[in-house]
């Protein structure tokens, strides 16, 4: 089992608390649409499929719009997408560049072709290319 200090536990969790979007993730509504994301795309990490080739499972939930620009989108699975905790960190940190609105119009994308199309092997990574030019 992992150790966890309880000095850096308690400082995450009073900067987690002191945010304006902290009352959004203890609501049972977020439970519930967060759930049903991660259900509809089968537990799997789309940006890890589409981007990077790989598949990698679901342990986050990502905001396309963050809740703090529009709290009205919080609970809208339009604007949710499953992520796997490493790929989120990417996708904030694209969204630091001069890149984001183009890394939203990117999610989105992903998104409905999944929701056209499903997972196919030949899709693996059909998207990096476009995140590598923002990258390079």
């Amino acid at each position: 089992m992992n150790h966890v200090c309880p000095h850096i536990s308690k400082a995450r969790s009073k900067y987690r608390n002191s945010r304006d979007d902290a009352k959004i993730y203890s609501d049972s509504r977020w439970d519930k649409v967060r759930a049903e994301v991660i259900d509809e795309c089968n537990s799997i990490c789309l940006w890890s499929f589409y981007v990077d080739g790989m598949i990698r499972s679901v342990d986050c939930v990502h905001h396309i719009c963050t809740v703090i620009e529009d709290k009205g989108q919080a609970y809208n699975k339009d604007n949710l997408i499953g992520l796997n905790s490493q790929e989120h960190k990417t996708v904030h940190k694209l969204y630091k560049t001069e890149y984001k609105n183009d890394v939203i119009r990117l999610l989105h994308s992903i998104k409905d072709y999944y929701n056209i199309n499903g997972l196919h092997m030949e899709d693996l990574g059909k998207y990096k290319s476009v995140v590598d030019n923002w990258t390079e």
